[in-house]
């Protein structure tokens, strides 16, 4: 397969970011689904499962519990600084089935403050990968843009 590749610098000081979500942001904390903006550790948390989910499929990751734990822990201490969000609603159709699956999330921009370069990675990384609920769907793509 040749050489391999230099591991990327992510240059991800902490700071503010906005948080786009461009389709139905659906996630969940305290077992109710957020119809508001979520505070900043559930969208790390959110990002940390979903890689997890991932490893578990494909491979393993050593140590990815305490990492994301870790940067949950962090993230619970930045904050939302504003918000211009909607619930959007929508729905599937099973080719399978024919039974119609309701898809609702969160859409807009939310405005982060405090966030530590752990916790933006995993932000990062969930720009890759989709958060949340119902990513096989389409749902849960966000777009992240650093605070200049």
């Amino acid at each position: 397969f040749g050489p391999p590749l230099p591991e990327p610098e992510l240059e991800l000081p902490g700071g503010a970011c906005l948080v786009e979500a461009v389709t139905p942001l659906c996630v969940r904390s305290q077992g109710h689904v957020h119809r508001e903006p979520p505070p900043p550790e559930v969208l790390v948390r959110s990002a940390g499962e979903r890689l997890r989910q991932l490893g578990e499929r494909w491979g393993r990751a050593e140590g990815l519990a305490a990492v994301v734990g870790r940067a949950v822990r962090e993230a619970s201490r930045a904050r939302l600084s504003w918000a211009r969000t909607w619930v959007e609603p929508g729905h599937r159709r099973s080719s399978r089935t024919g039974q119609v699956q309701e898809l609702v999330g969160l859409r807009g921009v939310m405005a982060y403050e405090g966030l530590s370069p752990l916790a933006l990675a995993l932000l990062r990384l969930g720009v890759e990968l989709g958060m949340g609920k119902d990513t096989a769907f389409g749902c849960g793509a966000i777009r992240l843009f650093r605070a200049l």
